[in-house]
């Protein structure tokens, strides 16, 4: 069996000796030794590098002598070895010790575990971004976690620890699950429109956002009313862009996607070839002109498949 034992429970260690405890003990940070204690069988006890420093400072009996000790010297009061070997061993465990990243260097956001959500907040009430801590009421309820909401500024329960399946781990805002309605809404076509309540008379212009994609294909237009309408890949290249009139010539890095001048005997039509489009964000700039004196009304969609986000 494996447990960690008070040092006064020790009795006995066998074959103590400098071969078993080589000098090059590189980076363990936990000593798996023999040890027999309480009269139960001797098995594999956990002994941690400072309980172990001490007890041989506590159990060994040194003999005054240089020389190596003989092998598989035990004694009930505690092992006889060496000064010199007694010295190596310390001064070892202690660069060992030296050595041993304190628990704040590689986990910096854990903050321990409490019997309560409402005494982890009383306990921490300002958090960091990326905090987390489990809540364990006990009376073999499972525990939970719980993270730093650090834009409600309030720590939240959000589900057990330990899961046997993602059922009841919601989805993130950044990373989704792949599900049939994230695959459909990615690769089916869908029609994004803008309907606003204006009569756009002939060069009035209007300006605004379409919801789609940050990248997107662009299959089909269409209007209600006879329209110019262009997509743009920021809104600072559609305001600069926006008294340009219909057929003049498209000046160099317009950020200009998409234009489409529908009249009324063509109020809609395929994309040929197809628009591939982008901006920042989902919100796509756009712009739209009147092309006929009596007015148009303010209305278009587009049918796009998203090629990205």
């Amino acid at each position: 069996m494996t447990d960690t034992i008070p040092i006064s429970q020790t009795r006995t260690v066998p074959q103590l000796t400098l071969a078993s405890f080589p000098l090059a003990l590189s980076d363990l940070l936990v000593l798996n030794l023999p040890i027999a204690h309480d009269g139960a069988t001797i098995g594999d006890f956990k002994l941690t590098l400072e309980l172990f420093r001490n007890w041989l400072l506590d159990n060994v009996v040194l003999t005054g002598s240089t020389e190596a000790p003989e092998p598989n010297i035990e004694s009930p009061a505690g092992a006889i070895v060496t000064m010199g070997w007694l010295n190596q061993m310390l001064d070892n465990i202690d660069l060992l010790l030296d050595d041993k990243l304190d628990a704040s260097a590689y986990n910096q956001h854990y903050r321990g575990m409490y019997p309560s959500l409402g005494l982890l907040s009383a306990t921490i009430e300002v958090g960091n971004s990326g905090d987390y801590a489990t809540v364990d009421a006990g009376n073999e309820e499972s525990a939970r976690m719980a993270i730093w909401d650090d834009n409600d500024g309030l720590w939240v329960d959000v589900g057990s620890v330990s899961l046997s399946t993602t059922d009841a781990l919601p989805e993130g805002n950044v990373n989704f699950y792949v599900t049939q309605e994230h695959v459909l809404d990615t690769f089916t076509r869908q029609w994004a429109t803008v309907s606003e309540d204006i009569i756009l008379q002939t060069d009035e212009a209007f300006s605004g956002t379409i919801t789609m994609s940050g990248q997107y294909r662009a299959l089909q237009i269409s209007t209600d009313g006879p329209l110019r309408v262009r997509l743009y890949t920021s809104a600072v290249k559609r305001d600069d862009d926006l008294l340009r009139p219909i057929g003049a010539a498209v000046p160099e890095g317009s950020g200009l996607m998409l234009e489409f001048v529908s009249t009324p005997g063509l109020l809609a039509a395929d994309l040929t070839p197809v628009v591939d489009g982008f901006a920042a964000t989902a919100d796509i700039p756009y712009s739209m002109v009147g092309t006929t004196l009596d007015g148009s009304s303010g209305s278009f969609s587009i049918n796009f498949v998203k090629t990205g986000v």
